[in-house]
């Protein structure tokens, strides 16, 4: 059987499954991680200027930049993270990473069938 960092292989699991979870579950990393929240999605839609996708149709029932950045404001969380395509930003590099169905969205634990919440499919049974 093969060993890496004293963890064995099981199954069909390979040598980079092994990584990803060391390097998930090492502490100095999962602070390089932050998750974003409806303010800070809210404050990178602020720097951008839609104006050209709603007119090019890209997004539709809008007049203009203001009255889309207006209905932002009454969006979910969930909304926010399929229309930007990310959850957490690297604070060392400053590249957005999207963690959903790979990795809980809180502590960034790798996410198995037998250990994700019931309540959200998001988390792991521990943040939940």
């Amino acid at each position: 059987m093969t060993e890496l960092n004293g963890k064995k292989l099981k199954g069909n699991e390979s040598f980079n499954d092994l990584r990803k979870i060391n390097f998930m579950n090492n502490d100095k990393y999962k602070n390089v991680y932050f998750r974003y929240s409806k303010k800070d999605y809210l404050e990178y839609a602020d720097s951008f200027d839609y104006s050209n996708d709603i007119k090019e149709g890209k997004i539709k029932g809008f007049e203009n930049d203001l009255d889309f950045k207006k209905s932002m404001k009454k969006w979910k969380i969930d909304q926010f993270r399929d229309f930007y395509g990310f959850t957490h930003k690297n604070r060392i590099t400053g590249q957005e990473r999207d963690y959903r169905n790979y990795a809980c969205l809180d502590c960034l634990e790798v996410l198995r069938p037998d250990f994700i919440s019931s309540k959200d499919r998001y988390y792991c049974v521990n943040c939940l």
